[in-house]
């Protein structure tokens, strides 16, 4: 233990398996090699094992290295696995990480780490879940490949820059995240995240969330979820919590058998469309397809529902998040117009409506009742939903006494309406 490198050096066993090359630590929180201020480091065909249990440290610490590949390994019972700081061109591949304490590869936590990729893994506790499988704090252009599997973890994928920090160019293609506390959690800790790609991501049977956006502690802005599965989840399958996060695109994703599908809670400005959300083939209902809060701010649009126990809660009235295309729901809001009279006034009256948004277009219905007209004549005046970008004019009846076609009559720059009878 405790072998500090600072010369270029090629460590290569005879493999991994039990009968061929081990590193036994005998310390509780020692490294086996600690690297610093060196380039050109291979490591591969080990067995890394501890004989006692471990409390800190890192099994294989660098920093200030660059050009490393470690590949073609195992280890156990580690309290961190590995762990990198200011360096760059790192490449792990090929590799099975089981039963850690705490993390099985820490990127950037306390320094800046660029280009790194992670593939070809399997990382796995069959005892108490470690904190994270991977965590990522300062990073830039930062990879996780196909091939690569975390699962029993606290939190899968974790990333989590903190103060003057930012994890940027993140791109995570076909990995699989199963059977843990949360899949992936995107929770800057002070720090910003920049740009974050998920394609094909499996997100499947956690007791908390499949994947969570969270910016109230940070800033978040460009991430895209293209396809994946997000899936019978304890809590949330997709949860985006916070307004700081911008240009979050959730694209093309399965969302079943959840508690809650999507959540939006206080969320900055999200995108969801084109996903499947509950039942579909062999896929499942969520109990609540998607939940938004009133506050939230974003774009729904072309989604289609399963057969969920409920479809969707709070829509309607979370008047910032714009719902249209969407089938298996009522895409409409609720707006109650202001009506009065080009002159006089009117004794008793009640009005609702509801509208919908698609692109530059708003669509809207108001449904008016006089009981009692007093003086009112001229015509009726009724507020709009939005203000009118241009002119325009909408039809309707006067159905309780005359059955005379009604038109309504809107300028540009106004919320006001003006109707009158067919013939003015």
């Amino acid at each position: 233990s405790n072998i500090s490198v600072t010369n270029p050096i090629s460590i290569c066993g005879e493999g991994y398996q039990d009968s061929a090359t081990r590193f036994v630590n005998p310390t509780a929180s020692s490294p086996f090699f600690s690297f610093s201020n060196v380039n050109g480091i291979s490591l591969s065909n080990f067995k890394a094992s501890s004989s006692v249990p471990r409390t800190s440290g890192s099994y294989f610490s660098f920093s200030v290295t660059s050009r490393v590949t470690i590949s073609d390994f195992f280890m156990s019972d580690y309290y961190i696995g590995i762990s990198i700081d200011n360096s760059d061109n790192i490449v792990i591949d090929s590799f099975s990480m089981f039963n850690g304490v705490y993390t099985a590869i820490q990127i950037g936590k306390n320094g800046r780490v660029e280009n790194c990729s992670i593939n070809n893994g399997y990382i796995k506790n069959e005892t108490s879940p470690s904190t994270y499988g991977v965590f990522a704090g300062y990073v830039d252009v930062f990879s996780l490949g196909s091939g690569l599997i975390i699962i029993n973890q606290g939190t899968c994928f974790h990333i989590a820059p903190s103060a003057g920090q930012t994890a940027s160019l993140i791109d995570c293609y076909g990995a699989v995240f199963d059977t843990a506390t949360n899949g992936v959690m995107m929770l800057p800790n002070g720090g910003d995240i920049i740009r974050a790609d998920f394609v094909g991501t499996w997100c499947g049977v956690h007791t908390n969330a499949g994947l969570t956006i969270n910016s109230t502690s940070g800033n978040i802005t460009s991430v895209r979820i293209s396809g994946g599965d997000f899936t019978a989840c304890g809590v949330v399958g997709i949860n985006c919590e916070g307004t700081n996060s911008k240009q979050v695109i959730i694209n093309g994703s399965q969302i079943s058998s959840n508690t809650i599908g999507i959540r939006l809670q206080n969320a900055g400005y999200i995108v969801v469309s084109n996903c499947n959300i509950g039942g579909g083939g062999q896929e499942s209902l969520n109990i609540t397809g998607f939940v938004t809060t009133n506050t939230s701010v974003g774009s729904f649009q072309n989604n289609s529902f399963g057969v969920n126990t409920t479809n969707e809660s709070g829509l309607p009235t979370a008047t910032n998040v714009i719902a249209y295309g969407n089938i298996g729901i009522d895409n409409n809001k609720p707006y109650t117009p202001t009506v009065t009279s080009v002159t006089g006034s009117f004794t008793t009256i009640a009005a609702t409506g509801n509208y919908q948004i698609t692109g530059n277009l708003v669509s809207f219905n108001a449904e008016i009742t006089i009981t009692n007209n007093g003086t009112a004549s001229g015509g009726v005046k009724i507020t709009l939903p939005n203000i009118a970008s241009s002119s325009f004019i909408g039809v309707g009846r006067g159905t309780i006494n005359s059955g005379k076609a009604l038109q309504i009559v809107g300028s540009p720059s106004s919320n006001i309406a003006f109707i009158y009878n067919y013939d003015g």
